[in-house]
């Protein structure tokens, strides 16, 4: 009985010990900057990664942080915001429609605040990293890119939707939540939509939503729109002076991801990681 005592006192001691240990324990040093284990374990715990990966992860953030920093940039509230009407426009939805439905998801709206306020400041370093390294593309370039990547730009010739229309978006929001709803004041009716004859936006809009799915949300005069995709024609190649702007788009956005993947890769080689202990 007595070692039983003495065994339970030793693992309460042990587990005193090793919370402190945890909690300020070093796991690594990255440029001289300390990460505890703690941080190390939350991250590969709400990642569902290993340490190894989550240790790669934490390297990324601090070096995201110093560049951010030594480029001087900042962010505020009016911005956090603007950036939360934005993404609850592009899905169709009102801020306090959208803010529901984050609560209906369970997403704490203070955490997905400071996530997208970290959002904000990575989008403005990379403008500064891209606005400094980045070239152009000339017409070469853009027919070359479009000869070699043709499947890009062909889209069905025809596509059956059925377009839900409707002078109070609520209505759409409900149908998109739940698509066996009737809402009252919505319109639906069949429509044949050949691709060439409409604007090349919404057509890549329904050549990106997959068959059964509903596009997003999107307002035409008074009227709010949603196309529900049954089905799409055989694919037809869009010329080149058509497809020109979809091109241009397409090959910039690779050329600014690929200068900074490879400025952060400089960064990450040059670093200075010494490791503790990853358990």
């Amino acid at each position: 009985m007595l070692s039983r005592i003495f065994l339970s006192l030793g693992l309460c001691a042990s587990m005193v010990l090793a919370a402190p240990t945890l909690v300020n324990g070093i796991s690594f040093y990255v440029n001289n900057q300390p990460v505890t284990l703690l941080e190390l374990y939350k991250t590969a715990q709400l990642a569902n990664v290993s340490k190894e990966r989550a240790m790669e992860m934490l390297i990324d953030k601090m070096l995201h942080q110093d560049e951010i920093e030594r480029y001087g940039i900042s962010t505020n509230e009016i911005e956090v915001n603007q950036e939360v009407e934005r993404i609850a426009k592009s899905n169709g939805a009102t801020l306090e429609q959208f803010r529901s439905f984050l609560d209906q998801k369970g997403v704490n709206w203070e955490s997905y605040k400071e996530d997208l306020k970290e959002k904000v400041l990575k989008d403005k370093l990379y403008d500064k990293i891209v606005a400094n390294n980045l070239r152009m593309a000339d017409e070469r370039e853009l027919v070359a890119y479009y000869e070699s990547n043709k499947n890009l730009f062909s889209i069905p010739a025809r596509i059956e939707t059925i377009k839900y229309s409707s002078k109070n978006q609520e209505a759409l929001v409900s149908l998109l939540k739940n698509p066996l709803s009737q809402p009252k004041g919505l319109i639906s009716e069949p429509e044949t939509i050949l691709t060439q004859k409409i604007n090349p936006k919404l057509a890549a809009l329904l050549q990106e939503t997959p068959l059964g799915q509903f596009t997003q949300i999107f307002t035409i005069g008074e009227d709010h729109l949603t196309f529900l995709v049954k089905s799409k024609g055989d694919l037809v190649l869009i010329p080149f002076e058509s497809a020109k702007e979809a091109v241009f788009h397409r090959l910039m956005m690779e050329k600014e991801d690929k200068v900074i993947r490879e400025h952060f890769e400089k960064l990450r080689a040059s670093a200075k990681v010494k490791v503790i202990r990853l358990d």
